[in-house]
């Protein structure tokens, strides 16, 4: 009688592996690029409502008394008929009528930044009482960390959105406290309306960089290396 063992050669091929991962990097790398102008701000919108955010301001629906605010799609008291928010026109926005204290924040939220890096942010305001209080419109001063980086006037007009646009470049990386405070601070008139607040990194890669990364990954993709384990087949007679 014989009996027959046979050991399967085993093989392990790296390249496969390696290729695996070269592609893992570049989506990673591509990715990484192409999320590179995501908002950093939640609710920017405030169509999910009154989240995401502080404020030194009283909820008052009726904003029927200094530093108070509220969300809603429509303007109350029948200040501005047919106004709507800057999104959509039917959604919600913020709305203010501003506080005495110009140190008392209109709306607060903490992102992470990195040290170095240029950011732009970007918002929309609506004086809403001009034309019955003159030159009581809101100006607008954006805070990092309790430091002004840039003030908005608007002009003097109702009713109509106004784009305020800040860029600084952060000095470390961290954690800071993002804020728009109102520098009017009066009591007549200084009602308006801010939406869609976006927070975004305006830095791109360096050219350089970029080639570095280009000329790592190929190198990576091409790298070619098999080993292979090989166990012996023997056979074994009785």
């Amino acid at each position: 009688m014989k009996k027959s063992y046979k050991h399967t050669i085993a093989r392990w091929n790296k390249s496969a592996n390696t290729n695996k991962f070269g592609v893992v990097f570049a989506l990673c790398l591509v990715g990484s690029i192409g999320t590179a102008n995501a908002s950093l701000i939640t609710n920017g919108d405030f169509e999910a409502g009154n989240n995401g955010f502080s404020t030194d301001y009283n909820l008052n629906p009726t904003l029927g008394a200094a530093q108070t605010y509220n969300i809603a799609t429509a303007v109350p008291h029948g200040w501005a008929p047919g106004f709507g928010d800057h999104t959509t026109g039917s959604g919600n926005m913020v709305l203010y009528n501003a506080s005495l204290d110009s140190n008392h924040s209109l709306w607060t939220q903490s992102v992470t930044l990195v040290g170095g890096t240029s950011y732009d942010f970007t918002g929309w305001v609506a004086s809403l009482t001009q034309s019955i209080v003159p030159n009581a419109d809101p100006i607008i001063d954006l805070r990092v960390n309790g430091a002004s980086v840039g003030t908005f006037i608007t002009a003097g007009i109702d009713d109509v959105w106004q784009e305020f646009n800040f860029n600084w470049v952060s000095t470390s990386s961290g954690v800071a406290n993002i804020s728009l405070h109102d520098l009017t601070a009066v009591s007549g008139g200084d009602d308006f309306a801010i939406d869609d607040l976006k927070l975004n990194a305006t830095a791109v890669p360096e050219p350089g960089t970029i080639l570095l990364f280009s000329a790592g990954l190929i190198g990576l993709i091409s790298i070619k290396r098999n080993k292979q384990k090989i166990v012996t087949a023997s056979t074994f007679q009785a």
